[in-house]
């Protein structure tokens, strides 16, 4: 039986972390057992921190996720920010 095409297709990300909080990282989503961390770890651990995010978002003020955060620092050269 073939796989049903996903609803929500994937796309990639590459992300840069300091070498220091990304051996934070490691340490924390680590498996004893795998020796390693587990495939797809990463990805779980981002989504749930996403959503985590959203879910605050929406309950603390009429916000929708794609609006940029006010967060009183001025935008990068380059960088457009509507606040």
């Amino acid at each position: 039986m073939p796989r049903r095409p996903n609803i929500e297709r994937p796309t990639s990300l590459n992300l840069k972390l300091p070498e220091s909080m990304r051996a934070r990282l490691d340490l924390i989503l680590w498996s004893e057992v795998e020796g390693c961390v587990p495939k797809g770890r990463y990805q779980q651990f981002f989504l749930g921190l996403l959503q985590q995010y959203f879910d605050h978002l929406k309950e603390s003020a009429n916000v929708q996720p794609t609006d940029p955060v006010p967060d009183g620092t001025p935008p990068r050269e380059g960088e457009r920010r509507l606040d």
